[in-house]
C-alpha cells in the first residue's frame, strides 16, 4: 500500500497548492465577490450530488478502476484550469476537479479496506490520512512560491505535472475484491441500504457529521472569534497552522493506536476534545493559552477522520464498502455546506461566542446518542 500512500501525497500535494489559489484566479478573470463564492464552492457540488452513485461504482468496478477514472479527472481538471480564460471553463474545471476528488478518496478507502489483514487496514487509513495531511500541509506554501516565481500559468502547468503521475494507480496490485452488482433501482437500493444501515454504522455517519459541522467553525467563525479578541492576522494565522500541527502529529501515529485503544474509546476521546475545546475558546482571553483548545480540536479532527473509515470497514460487509464510504463523504459535504450557514445566522443573532457554545452542546447531545449506538451487539456478517 506505500504506492497508494505516495499517489495520496502526491494528489494532495496538487490540492493545496491549487486551492487556496482559485479565488484569486477567479478574481483575475474578472468575478465579483458572489461568483467568486460560487466558482469555490462549485467543487463540491457535482461530488455532493455523486457521492452516492461513486460509491456504487466501486461496489461494481473495484477500486482500482475507480482510482484511474480519479486520475483521469485530475489531468482533465489540471488542463481545463491551464486553458481556462473565462469563469465557465473555471466553472466547469471545479466541477471536474471535485468529481477527481471524490473517486479519489472513495477508490482509496475502499481498495485498503479489501485489505485481508486487520492490522494493515488501521495502519493504511492511518498513513493515507497522514499522507494527506502532509500533501495539504506543504501544497499551499509551495504554491505561495512558484505563483510569486512565475503566474498563474506557470502553477497550473506545475500541477498538470503532478496530475499525471496519479497513473501510478495502475501500478497498484489487484486485490481479490467482492464486486456487488445489485440493481440500481429504488428497491435494490433499498435493499441494500437496509443492509449496511446497523445502528454501528449509522453512529459513524452521525460521527462524521457532527465532527464536521462542528469543525466548520474553523473555517468561518474563528478567525472572526480570535479577531474580536484582538489578535494580528498574524497571530491568527499561527494559531490555525496548530491545528493542522496538532492533525498530522495524531495522524502520525494514529495507526498504532488503534491497535491499542477500542474504537468506543477513541469515539468518546475525540467528541471530549472537540466539544471542551470548542465551549471554552470564547471563555479564554490569553494569546498562548487559546493555543490548547485550537491543538485539542486538531488532534480531535485527525482521530475523527481514519477513525471513521476504519470503523466503517469494521462494520460493513466488504461488497458495500463503495456505497459506505460514498454515503459518508455525502454526509461530510453537507456538514461542512450547512455549519457555516447555521452558525452564520446564530453569530448574526446572538454573537460570536454562541456559535462556539451552541457547537459544542450539540456536540455533547448528539456524542451521546452515538455512544448508545456503538454500545449495542456488533453486527455479524
Amino acid at each position: 500500500m506505500r504506492l497508494l500512500f505516495l499517489i495520496y501525497f502526491l494528489f494532495f500535494l496538487r490540492y493545496g497548492i491549487i486551492f487556496p489559489f482559485i479565488p484569486l484566479y477567479a478574481k483575475h478573470l474578472g468575478a465579483d465577490p458572489i461568483s467568486i463564492g460560487l466558482v469555490v464552492s462549485s467543487f463540491n457540488l457535482l461530488s455532493f450530488l455523486m457521492a452516492f452513485l461513486a460509491g456504487i461504482f466501486s461496489d461494481r468496478l473495484g477500486p482500482k478502476l475507480i482510482l484511474l477514472i480519479s486520475t483521469i479527472m485530475n489531468i482533465l481538471y489540471s488542463t481545463l484550469l491551464l486553458l481556462s480564460k473565462n469563469l465557465w471553463i473555471l466553472t466547469s474545471a471545479q466541477l471536474i476537479g471535485g468529481l477527481g476528488f471524490l473517486f479519489m478518496l472513495v477508490g482509496g478507502q475502499v481498495y485498503i479496506s479489501s485489505q485481508k489483514d486487520k492490522t494493515l487496514i488501521e495502519k493504511g487509513f492511518g498513513w493515507a490520512a497522514f499522507s494527506a495531511a502532509l500533501g495539504q500541509s506543504i501544497g499551499p506554501f509551495l504554491g505561495g512560491i512558484i505563483f510569486s516565481k512565475s503566474s498563474f500559468e506557470g502553477m497550473f502547468k506545475l500541477t498538470l505535472l503532478i496530475a499525471t503521475t496519479g497513473l501510478l494507480v495502475l501500478a497498484l496490485k489487484d486485490r481479490t475484491f467482492s464486486k456487488k452488482s445489485y440493481s440500481l433501482s429504488f428497491k435494490g437500493i433499498t435493499s441494500v441500504l437496509k443492509e449496511i444501515l446497523n445502528s454501528h454504522v449509522v453512529a459513524v455517519f452521525l460521527f462524521s457529521f457532527i465532527v464536521l459541522f462542528v469543525v466548520s467553525l474553523r473555517d468561518s467563525f474563528l478567525p472572526i472569534l480570535l479577531k474580536e479578541k484582538s489578535l494580528t492576522e498574524e497571530e491568527i494565522g499561527s494559531l490555525i497552522s496548530i491545528f493542522a500541527i496538532g492533525m498530522s502529529l495524531i495522524r502520525l501515529f494514529i495507526g498504532r493506536i488503534f491497535g491499542l485503544v477500542s474504537r468506543l474509546i477513541l469515539v468518546i476521546t475525540t467528541l471530549f476534545f472537540i466539544s471542551v475545546a470548542t465551549g471554552i475558546l470564547p471563555l479564554i482571553s490569553s494569546k498562548f493559552i487559546l493555543s490548547i483548545p485550537v491543538l485539542m480540536i486538531g488532534f480531535g479532527f485527525g482521530i475523527s477522520q481514519p477513525l471513521s473509515e476504519v470503523m466503517i470497514s469494521d462494520f460493513v460487509p466488504i461488497g458495500y464498502l463503495g456505497i459506505s464510504f460514498g454515503i459518508r463523504y455525502s454526509i461530510m459535504i453537507f456538514a461542512a455546506l450547512i455549519g457555516p450557514f447555521v452558525f452564520g445566522l446564530l453569530t448574526q443573532k446572538w454573537g460570536t461566542a454562541s456559535s462556539f457554545y451552541v457547537g459544542s452542546l450539540s456536540m455533547i447531545i448528539v456524542g451521546s446518542i452515538i455512544v448508545a449506538l456503538l454500545k449495542r451487539s456488533k453486527p455479524s456478517f
